[in-house]
């Protein structure tokens, strides 16, 4: 993997995203980045539901996602 994805790796990057649209949608305060797919699985069911985000990648696909991969699923964000 390469560093943008490695930064999204726990879903923590990602629900800060979907909670800067939005503080509504996450309490981001009470994730825990341990729970690495939780965090994930949130935040683009969050990201799709709320944000018009399609899921071009599956919470398990993120830690196996390269940089060009990232950008194509950040790039969907409004």
């Amino acid at each position: 993997t390469d560093d943008l994805a490695v930064s999204f790796d726990n879903g923590m990057a990602l629900c800060a995203l979907v909670h800067a649209y939005d503080a509504r949608l996450i309490a981001y305060e009470q994730l825990d980045p341990n729970r690495k797919l939780d965090n994930l699985a949130l935040g683009m069911q969050l990201a799709e539901q709320y944000l018009g985000v399609p899921r071009l990648l599956e919470p398990g696909d993120v830690q196996e996602a390269d940089d060009k991969a990232m950008m194509l699923y950040l790039y969907e964000f409004p």
